[in-house]
């Protein structure tokens, strides 16, 4: 079983949204972008609990309860062979599911606003045609055969361990195998007797006792009398068991639950054990929201890498989050991102290791980390080394000190792997910049070639894999600068402009002392050195940190007003 798509129509801030998704979803936007409504939504169609009460008049977009809200997930049950998840959902569906042919279910909800009861009620539908959908009977408490299937969990952002333990204790404790604890359960009774005894016979119990049932004759006279026992043998046993840390081996070196942090994966450990005591049969769904509330870091990357790896617990789940750590481990996953500057838009994307980049699959961090912090920013400017994300940052601190808080950001690619992240990145809506060299090499297999490296990089962003070259003569006869810069001055790099896409005229290096005018990459550099740019090549990061200490405000704006620095005025 797979979840393959959703639809929200007029529900909160969602006015209309289409996405496709997968079992394993991550949601990322900014605050009050619609994430959690999203999770409500969900929440709604398949969970008894949440669709009980029905729809507010808040509940509509803009509050405008002439239009219903919609809500329609489809699931795709293509593996019914091999999966009992979606042979367990055909069994429910039954007649419902019209053609056996077809391999999706579609799951349907309807919310139409009663004007004269101010309240909506939701009505469901499903089967495998979506446009012959049959309604779902309902049965007197409101629960109808699809909460019989689903089991939806959700997790807020402040989970509350305290109030889970209580409220479950008795389920936890409800331990229905072949364990036989009468005879310890007897001895505990004995004890709690004879404790009781103990403590009625105190001399201090006795003359509180014999004075309060004094007062209370007083007040009302009537045949009882006031005890002071402990509630283990009035009320059991399990009532008064609560969760400790013990440290280390010492079983009396124990301490309080502190710390929210413990809290919060102890919380998940209770919804563990719980779901899959009581929930074997059904198909638990996780709604996470915000979960790394109170997490350290180092926390946050062991809850990711349990979420991914954990397929028996967290098979199914829609996360909302503003982590990267929370997503270091990611893979198999759909990405869908929420934006609500104007209209809100959403877009999603399935992200795999394996098919994204190959040559990152066995270094699937080194993407993961720079991917996922970039998925929370509105515009990405990818260039391929240290050097280049040390030079912009010191110029964009001065002539645009909040980029990064109006949602720029500058990713260093570690040479010339920009694909994957340009792929995903513009499929989610986020503006993507690029910054490359404009390389001309020696063709490796044919040595009368020089190729266009950075250009053809730069156009494989744009689907456009026909390769540039130039003859070895072309080059004799003139020089690969000049071949640099006429390549730069062509129309068909102005094409690649439009897309966002820059060029260096020649490299990063050269370009700079151009832009800087004559002399004064050498005032900055050594007032000695005939020759800076090469001085800059050598020793490059360590050399252009150096530089950018020395930058001027004037230099900076110098910079990001020539046009082979047009990617910063872009960003």
């Amino acid at each position: 079983m797979k979840f393959k798509h959703i639809s929200v129509k007029n529900f909160r801030n969602l006015k209309n949204i289409n996405l496709d998704i997968s079992n394993k979803n991550v949601l990322f936007g900014m605050n009050d972008a619609g994430k959690t409504n999203f999770l409500q939504a969900l929440a709604f169609l398949l969970d008894w609990n949440t669709r009980k009460n029905g729809f507010n008049e808040s509940d509509y977009f803009k509050k405008n309860t002439s239009e219903h809200i919609e809500i329609c997930l489809e699931v795709d049950i293509s593996d019914y062979q091999n999966d009992l998840n979606s042979e367990y959902l055909i069994s429910k569906v039954k007649g419902a599911r019209h053609d056996s042919n077809l391999n999706s279910i579609f799951i349907k909800l309807i919310g139409e606003y009663d004007n004269n009861e101010l309240f909506g009620e939701p009505k469901l539908w499903w089967g495998s045609d979506f446009d012959n959908l049959e309604p779902i009977s309902t049965s007197n408490s409101g629960r109808t055969p699809l909460d019989s299937i689903f089991n939806i969990v959700y997790i807020s952002p402040s989970v509350d361990m305290d109030k889970i333990f209580r409220k479950n204790k008795r389920r936890i404790f409800n331990v229905n195998d072949d364990t036989n604890d009468d005879e310890l359960i007897q001895e505990i009774d004995n004890l709690s007797n004879k404790i009781n005894n103990k403590i009625s016979s105190m001399k201090t119990v006795k003359k509180i006792e014999e004075s309060v049932n004094t007062e209370y004759v007083k007040l009302k006279d009537e045949p009882v009398r006031v005890k002071f026992q402990s509630e283990m043998a009035v009320n059991g046993i399990y009532d008064y068991i609560n969760p400790y840390i013990q440290i280390g081996d010492n079983e009396n070196n124990l301490y309080p639950t502190s710390g929210e942090g413990r809290k919060k994966f102890l919380s998940y450990s209770f919804i563990n054990y719980i779901t899959q005591k009581y929930n074997d049969n059904k198909i638990t769904v996780y709604l996470f929201d915000e979960p790394e509330n109170s997490l350290h870091k180092s926390m946050q990357i062991a809850l990711s890498r349990q979420l991914y790896r954990n397929e028996d617990n967290y098979k199914f789940f829609f996360m909302a989050t503003h982590s990267s750590e929370i997503l270091s481990a990611m893979d198999k996953s759909t990405l869908i991102r929420v934006n609500s500057e104007n209209n809100l838009t959403s877009k999603s994307y399935f992200y795999d290791v394996q098919s994204v980049a190959p040559d990152f699959s066995q270094l699937k961090k080194e993407l993961n980390d720079a991917l996922s912090s970039a998925l929370f920013y509105k515009t990405v400017l990818l260039v391929e080394g240290p050097s280049e994300e040390v030079l912009f940052d010191k110029v964009l601190s001065v002539t645009n000190p909040n980029y990064e808080l109006a949602g720029g950001m500058i990713l260093r690619v570690d040479g010339v792997k920009f694909n994957p992240y340009y792929k995903i990145l513009t499929n989610l809506g986020i503006k993507v910049i690029v910054k490359t060299d404009n390389d001309i090499i020696k063709n490796p297999h044919n040595h009368n070639e020089y190729l266009c490296a950075g250009y053809n990089r730069a156009k494989s962003f744009l689907d456009d894999n026909k390769k540039k070259k130039f003859s070895k003569d072309q080059v004799n006869s003139r020089s690969i600068s000049e071949l640099k810069s006429e390549l730069y001055n062509s129309d068909e790099y102005r094409e690649l402009e439009n897309h966002f896409i820059f060029l260096s005229e020649n490299d990063l290096e050269h370009d700079l002392n151009e832009a800087l005018g004559e002399n004064r990459l050498s005032e900055l550099i050594d007032n000695n050195h005939t020759n800076a740019v090469h001085s800059l090549q050598s020793r490059k990061l360590i050399n252009m940190i150096a530089l950018c200490n020395q930058l001027t405000n004037e230099d900076c704006q110098k910079i990001v007003a020539d046009d082979r620095f047009k990617c910063l005025r872009e960003l």
